[in-house]
Order: C-alpha cells, then structure tokens, then sequence
C-alpha cells in the first residue's frame, strides 16, 4: 500500500492493496511525503476489535528523484514498514495514522487517519482452557463489543441522526432528519459506507435505500379523520346494502373488508407518528441490535465467550482475577534497553555513559523503538558515577527502570542503578584451576592426608625429633651457636629474627618509588594522589596521552603530613627526541605552569656570524655583536665604516677595545645596522709596532 500524505499531513491520495487476515510482513506500507529526512516517521493503528497499538517505526528508504513539492520546494522522500502479523490479526477495517517525529522527541505533525480492510480468513478455534493471550483477547473483544453496542457502532446506530463522521456497513440502519420536516429511516447497501445519502435533494441509490419516509407519514397520519369518515360511511352503506341482492351483499362485505383495513393502516400510521416523536425527543429509546449482520444473535457470542471464562479462580486456572493476571505479567516482563536500533539479527548499542543514558529521549529494544516501562534495564559501558578499576577505566553497570506506579512507563519514572557487572577476563592460572579436574573429594584427602604429617612445634623442632645423624651434624665443634646483631651484645639461638636496626642499618621510614629497579611503571596524570603522597623517581605513562614521560617527583617530608601540599617535578618526553626538559612547583596545594628549562628545538638564545662580525641574540630582547676591523692601508684621517652581522632596534651603546688615535679621534653610532670612526689608525702597518687592528663591542636590543 501507497500513502502520498500533502505538507499540511492530509493524506492526499491512497494506492490499495489486498491484506488478508494472518498476515505477517508480508503486505509492506510505503509512505511519501516532502518531509526532512532527520525526522523519525512512526505508525500506529486502531485494529478491527477497537484495540489501539502502539507507534512502529518506519525505515527511511530515500528521497524520490525528481518528484518537488510545489508549496516547499523540498524533495518527496519514501519511508516503508512491514506489517507484522499483530496488525493483520482481525479481519475488518484497519485505520493508521503517520506521526512525525523531531530529535527532541515532539511530534513535529500527525497525519490525517487512513483505511484499509484485511480479508477476512479461517477463525481460531478457542482452546478447552484458555491461555494468558487468549483470555486477554477475549476480555479485549468484550470490551470492543460492549463499547460498538454502547456507542451504536451496529444497527442501533438509527438512534442517533446520520453523521458524516461515521462509517455505516451493509445493511446498517440510520435516521437521516434533513429530509423533508420530519426526516426518512435508510438503510446501507455497502460496507465502509460514508457517502451523504442525499446530494442535491436526489437520494444516492448506489449506497443507501429508503426504508420509511415519515414526511409521507405524517402526511398521511393528518388525514386520518378523512380516513375515520369514510371508514364509518363505508359501514353504514355496507349495512344499507345487506338488504339487497347477494351480489351486493358481496360488494357490501368487501367494502367492509377495505374499511377494516384502512382503519388498521390509519392506527398504524398514527401509532409510528408518536413513536418518531418520542425517539426524536429522547423519551423512546430505540432497542440496541441483537444481530451481528451475519444472521447470527450476538447475545449467543457473549455466551459462547463467558463459557470459556471460569467464575472464579482455582489452582488450575487463575485467569478469572485479570488483576492478577496482569500484575503477573507485568511484574516478570522486562525489556533489554539499547542506545541504538539494532538489526534483524542482533541488538543495538548499549549506553556508553551514565550520562547518555540519564539524557536519551529516544529508546530501543531490538529492531523497535520502545517506552521503558516498569523493569525495563539497560546496560552502561563505562559508569563514570562508579570508581575506576585498577586498569585505571570505569566499570561497566546495570541500571533498571522503576516507577511509582505498577504499569507506570517513560518519563513517569527513573533509572536505578543495580550493580557493577564483572566483565573481567580468567587468567590463564583460573582457567587451568577449573580444568584441573579438582574435587571435593580430593581437597578432601588431601587435607587428610596433609593431618596425618608431622607437625612442627610452635618453639621449633627438637633435637629430639631429628635423625641421629642430623644430630651428630649439629653437635661437631665449630658450628654456629648463636646470632647476634651488630648492635646487640648477647647471641641468639633458635629461629633468629634480625632487623636492620639490629644489624645498625638506618630503618627506612619512607619508600621513593621507582629507586627500586622492579617497581612497575605507573599509569596515571602527574597529579594523582599517589605522586601527591609518594617521591618518584621512574617513567610514567599519562592517561589519555601517547607519550610517556621520565619523571622526578619530589614531595614535602616524602608526601607525609602537609607533603601533598609542596612539591617540584621534572620531567622529559622518554620516546620524543627533541622534546623539551621542563619543570613546575606546587606551593600550598596550587600547582603553577611547566616552564622550559632547554629545549633543543627552541635555545635560550642563537649565535652566528655576518658581515665579518659575530654576534648573539638572547631570549630576553638582548643583543650583542662583536668584531675587528682592519683596513689593510698606511692611510690617516679617513673615515671607517663598520656594519653589525644583525641589526639592533634602536642605535646601540659602542665600545672601542683597541687600535692607535691621534688628535681628535671619534666615532658614532647614530644608526642601527652601523657605525663610522675618524682619525683612527686601524691597521698593523702604520705607525710602526703600537698600531694594530680596531676591535669594538656593540651592546643593544632587537625586534
């Protein structure tokens, strides 16, 4: 079946397909309308018994090429569901309707409600004792008839005027009052009937029969007295006319006949006029229908299923207290829970965080969409409510929906936490321990067997007890007869405990972990409690982080006291070349910023050589350059030029180390990237030995 649903939810046009009762996924829904396609699509339907189910979910199968709305300018897209075998159960009219629904859960728009019919099949045979499903559909088609017979959903639907809302099967009754002043009785000719039975003033034969036009009635009922009159004058001729010839007194007795006729007509007429009026003012109540439009008496029906329903409960069949029943049920269902859809073959995700869980909208269990309800539970994979394992990762927890209410369902409830679920693997020794073939028979001979050895005094083993030649052994000259420590002054004989205070070794108050080449690397953040209370000396692998670090962890008194408030690490990558050596402190329980001490791929500072000069560049904006200069001729009074291998920021502050004046020897420095000199000798052959090269310092900052 196709179902093209407009932008506003009206069901615009349908394409049938024959459903037959006891169908299962074999008879598929697609639905085409130009919605978004993160919208969730879901069904639900009224069945034939009146039994409402709840919403399925639709697949989305894609959008329709080339198929606009013309209002929106959106694509169609299709969704489709398979109709399980719940849906195609009852034979009769199935009405569904689409809901659409957001990310948040609301419904963004409803259908309007549509129709089809599943052919009607073989019907069950009811069992000699009915089970649990079969006893609630029983009470639920009692429940559906009583509310058809209690809403005139069969013939007593004639009590009510025609609706346009309803839908009449064959043969159904109805009164239809806008004909005429007094209204007509009509009947339905076909089933899933809704069509206005008169269409300007002409009656629509196809669908509906006249059965009783009570304008023609009343009509007839006002002429009565006309009727009474001629019927007495009749009587009187017949009377005058008994005298005559037996031709006549045939005639006569005819005419009698026709009187007495008339007259009953006459009464019956009058007899329908009041009953109309007494059912159009509410003060005759039209009888309810016994029949079930198969010629059957539907109070046989009613008894037939009370037959199979016990009066009262007993030890073979507690169904009769439906209380019971579905207190039981309800209380021994619970539905596995998943955060995702699962596919045909398995179950969906479960719920990754507690979070996740505590903030889902939107629930599954399977291949459905489903409302926790009442013992509803689910599955958390990493609780972050719950401690950490010694794996350093949270546990995987069971959590359980409850409510205040029996049948109580989502949001009306919460989700419980249950217990913490034992997803550790056996190691190899606990499995060889299982498949070892050990029994309580022979743990039992064991034990026994282990009584019936020696057992060794708590003072030791006596000489006694010994071989004669463990004797002997023990009594040569020059054996050990006692240990003392080296700060005791008195030996010891027996089993001898010496500790190192004893032997003068200082006692080691607190372990700096890591000192001790066995202990583990540790997998941890730099500021966990264990280096906040502990010195370390080691590697460590941080959690969440590729890298590991080789770290030094000095605590305050070794984290005793006060010592997990003072602290100083040092710490380099241990895989990382190039990484940098860095440190912190932590001052009254306050950790401050890792500050670089050297860093291969960022010095403190750069050198370098240029222009004949050399120079450095520290990080702090300083700079110095350096150089000689020697102009290689016996020239005087001539202006030199020196330039800086970098460039300053600003003109520097020059000194000049050596080389030979006369008269008024200067220089300037006005300029960032030079400096010139006058009447300086600033070579080695001039001036005989005392002259030699010029050499100057520039101190300054840089950009």
């Amino acid at each position: 079946m196709i179902f093209f649903v407009a932008n506003d939810g009206t069901v615009m046009e349908s394409v049938p397909s024959p459903v037959y009762q006891g169908s299962a996924n074999a008879n598929d829904i697609y639905l085409v309308a130009p919605f978004a396609s993160n919208l969730q699509a879901t069904v639900a339907f009224k069945l034939p018994n009146g039994v409402l189910t709840e919403q399925y979910a639709l697949k989305l199968f894609g959008e329709l090429e080339g198929v606009i709305n013309k209002q929106t300018g959106k694509p169609y897209l299709g969704w489709q569901f398979s109709m399980p075998n719940e849906i195609t159960r009852y034979y009769g009219v199935v009405t569904a309707q689409f809901f659409f629904y957001a990310a948040d859960s609301t419904v963004v728009i409803s259908t309007s409600s549509v129709t089809f019919t599943v052919g009607r099949g073989v019907p069950e045979i009811l069992p000699n004792t009915p089970t649990a499903d079969i006893y609630e559909t029983i009470l639920s088609n009692l429940s559906s008839i009583q509310q058809q017979l209690d809403n005139g959903t069969f013939t007593a639907k004639s009590i009510y005027a025609w609706n346009s809302a309803y839908t009449y099967g064959a043969g159904e009754l109805v009164f239809y009052p806008q004909k005429g002043e007094y209204g007509v009785f009509l009947k339905s000719l076909t089933d899933n009937n809704k069509a206005e039975p008169y269409v300007n003033g002409e009656l629509d034969s196809a669908n509906w029969l006249l059965v009783s036009d009570f304008n023609i009635l009343t009509e007839l009922y006002s002429l009565k007295g006309d009727i009474l009159d001629a019927v007495q004058e009749s009587r009187e001729n017949a009377q005058a006319a008994g005298q005559s010839a037996s031709a006549a007194a045939s005639s006569s007795q005819q005419a009698a006949q026709s009187a007495t006729a008339a007259e009953n007509a006459a009464q019956r007429i009058e007899s329908q006029a009041q009953y109309l009026e007494g059912v159009k003012d509410g003060t005759i109540a039209v009888p309810k229908a016994t029949s079930d439009g198969n010629g059957e008496n539907i109070a046989e029906h009613f008894e037939t299923i009370e037959s199979y329903i016990p009066s009262s409960t007993s030890a073979e069949n507690q169904l009769a207290d439906k209380a019971f029943v579905n207190s039981t049920v309800n209380n021994m269902s619970a539905f596995y829970i998943t955060y995702t859809q699962g596919s045909a073959t398995e179950m969906g995700q479960a719920f990754p965080t507690q979070a996740s869980l505590l903030n889902a909208t939107t629930f599954y269990s399977g291949t459905q969409v489903r409302v926790p309800t009442q013992n509803d539970y689910a599955t958390v994979l990493a609780d972050e409510t719950q401690p950490k394992g010694v794996d350093g990762s949270y546990p995987t927890t069971r959590y359980t929906y409850q409510t205040d209410t029996q049948n109580g369902t989502y949001p009306n409830g919460q989700w419980d936490f249950q217990y913490v679920v034992n997803n550790t693997s056996l190691t190899q020794a606990q499995v060889d321990a299982i498949n070892s073939g050990i029994t309580a028979q022979k743990i039992s001979d064991l034990d026994n067997a282990t009584a019936a050895k020696y057992t060794k005094p708590s003072t030791g083993i006596p000489e006694s007890d010994l071989s004669s030649g463990v004797q002997t052994k023990l009594n040569k000259m020059g054996g050990v007869t006692g240990v003392k420590g080296a700060n005791e002054t008195t030996y010891r004989t027996g089993n001898v405990n010496l500790t190192a205070e004893d032997i003068g070794a200082p006692e080691a108050k607190n372990t700096i972990y890591g000192a001790n080449p066995k202990d583990l690397d540790l997998n941890m953040e730099f500021d966990d409690e264990f280096l906040l209370a502990h010195g370390y000396m080691g590697s460590i692998h941080v959690n969440g982080n590729p890298d590991w670090y080789n770290l030094i962890n000095v605590r305050h008194r070794n984290g005793e006291g006060d010592g997990n408030l003072y602290g100083l690490q040092i710490r380099k990558a241990l895989t990382a070349t190039g990484s940098p050596l860095q440190y912190r402190a932590q001052t009254g329980g306050d950790w401050e910023a890792w500050e670089t001490v050297y860093s291969p791929s960022n010095p403190p500072y750069e050198t370098g050589n240029n222009l004949g000069t050399n120079w450095i560049r520290f990080k702090s904006g300083v700079q110095i350059c350096w150089g000689y200069f020697n102009n290689g001729s016996n020239t005087r009074d001539k202006v030199f030029q020196v330039s800086f291998g970098k460039a300053f920021s600003a003109p520097p502050c020059l000194v000049l180390t050596s080389g030979k004046t006369d008269g008024d020897s200067s220089y300037r420095s006005t300029y960032s990237n030079y400096y010139q000199i006058t009447n300086t000798w600033a070579n080695v052959g001039w001036y005989g030995e005392n002259a030699s090269s010029l050499c100057w310092i520039a101190i300054g900052t840089y950009a």
